[in-house]
């Protein structure tokens, strides 16, 4: 409202009591900085510092997550083809199934192995254990159920074996190699239709460090056969030591593992030793109708002792005995029994002479074996002098023992010819261990008998029997 002064009345409050209050005018508000003005590492920030470092961590751990991710994912792809490759330019051709990335372990899965050099064998294995060491260089690779497969013959392997791994030995190789449940699988080992067989292997290695090192180790066999012409031997067990300058291959032949067959080889010096307790021949490990007709009834033991020094004189024996041998074409059984003794000079041949009967016959053993590095002959020629039809089968078989004691005689009777109503006996075997399929034992009758049956006794000697 106006007052009577002519000015508005609120241009100037006076209050009733006091002086004027003054109005004081608002301050200026500074300017916010524009985001378009600044780099991003002035814009103030809208985190706590608790927050800021959670967000640290969740950035971090995505990009870990990412990686193990990228490893886990990828990892045992490009593991498996730098393995391949490494492999492929150390001559080995691999393939692998899968591969399995762990720490300092590699598990490598359906796996395949050959080599451009080692060109007879092969390798596959369900699973091998590929292990480092704290430095994360190779210590141990174990195989789980391998199979090898190697063709050709026994010598032939050796040699190629022994010039390809001359100097192969180096640190870059495991210290151990362990074998779980292996087989082996050897065709053509004794020749053209030979096949040998090892099956439910287990044992480990070590390998040596340097060239003139050698392996170590043990390898245990459970189920050991040898087949020939489609005729299998076995199964029987196996165990092969190998400790520095000497390998020792053992062969049971029954599950008492007191018959067996054992071959040491000490820096070329050769001692074989064989046992074999009266045992059937079914249980032998023999296949049926091998010797005779009653596998069941027939009886068989036997020893034999080689030993073949280097560049020395060898020397060795052996005897062997079968009874109650029913053979085909024959009514009533009969014994048989040899023994013989082997001798060596500077050559590689052994010179054989020893005793046999056969039935009624008594007889000698003449002939000749050869045994270095890996040739293994035998040519066995037996001559029993005239009897008489009517008692080469019924009189009683001599002893070892007796027929050592005639021996003289025997070599005179051989040089006897047979008479009407008698007849000698003649016979032959031979074996050759690079060609055992065509191992051979014939026996034949110098004379006539109307009680043999000559599926049997043949009548004349046959060309093998020729000595």
């Amino acid at each position: 409202m106006a007052s009577g002064n002519g000015k508005d009345s609120f241009d100037e409050v006076t209050p009733s009591h006091g002086p004027p209050i003054p109005i004081d005018a608002p301050k200026p508000v500074a300017a916010l900085p524009s985001f378009e003005e600044h780099p991003r590492s002035l814009r103030p920030s809208i985190l706590a510092p608790g927050q800021k470092r959670a967000r640290r961590f969740l950035m971090t751990s995505a990009v870990l997550l990412i990686l193990v991710g990228l490893l886990v994912i990828f990892g045992p792809i490009i593991a498996r083809r730098l393995l391949v490759e490494a492999l492929r330019k150390n001559g080995v051709n691999a393939r692998i199934g899968q591969v399995e990335l762990h720490w300092k372990l590699l598990v490598l899965r359906d796996t395949n192995f050959s080599s451009t050099r080692i060109t007879w064998a092969s390798l596959a294995a369900k699973r091998i254990d590929v292990r480092l060491d704290d430095s994360f260089a190779l210590a141990e690779v174990q195989l789980d159920q391998p199979e090898v497969a190697i063709d050709g013959r026994f010598g032939d392997i050796r040699r190629e074996w022994q010039t390809t791994t001359r100097g192969a030995w180096s640190s870059a190789l495991p210290r151990k190699i362990g074998i779980e449940n292996g087989l082996v699988k050897w065709t053509n080992v004794l020749g053209d239709e030979t096949l040998a067989t090892l099956g439910e292997s287990t044992g480990s290695f070590e390998l040596p460090r340097t060239e003139e090192g050698s392996l170590e180790g043990h390898l245990r066999i459970k189920d050991v056969r040898f087949a020939v012409n489609g005729r299998a031997f076995g199964p029987w067990r196996g165990d092969v030591t190998m400790v520095p300058t000497k390998t020792v291959t053992r062969i049971h032949f029954d599950e008492s593992q007191i018959s067996h067959l054992t071959w040491s080889d000490e820096q070329g010096r050769i001692v074989v030793d064989s046992l074999v307790t009266r045992t059937s021949p079914k249980a032998f490990g023999l296949p049926p109708g091998f010797i005779g007709t009653n596998d069941e009834e027939a009886r068989l033991e036997g020893r034999a002792h080689l030993e073949v020094p280097v560049n020395n004189v060898g020397t060795g024996n052996a005897q062997i005995e079968l009874s109650n041998l029913l053979l085909s074409g024959l009514s009533s059984k009969i014994d048989a029994r040899a023994a013989w003794d082997w001798t060596r000079g500077q050559t590689p041949s052994f010179k054989t002479t020893g005793v046999f009967s056969v039935a009624g016959f008594r007889g000698i053993i003449d002939g000749k074996n050869e045994l270095h590095d890996d040739v293994f002959r035998a040519q066995l020629n037996l001559m029993a002098g005239p009897k008489p039809c009517d008692r080469a089968l019924r009189d009683p078989g001599a002893s070892i023992a007796q027929l050592n004691v005639e021996r003289a005689n025997l070599e005179r009777s051989t040089k006897t010819r047979s008479a009407s109503g008698t007849t000698g006996l003649v016979g032959a075997i031979s074996f050759d261990a690079r060609e055992a399929h065509l191992a051979e034992a014939v026996l034949g009758l110098t004379g006539k008998c109307k009680n043999f049956d000559g599926s049997v006794f043949t009548a004349q000697k046959t060309e093998a029997a020729t000595p």
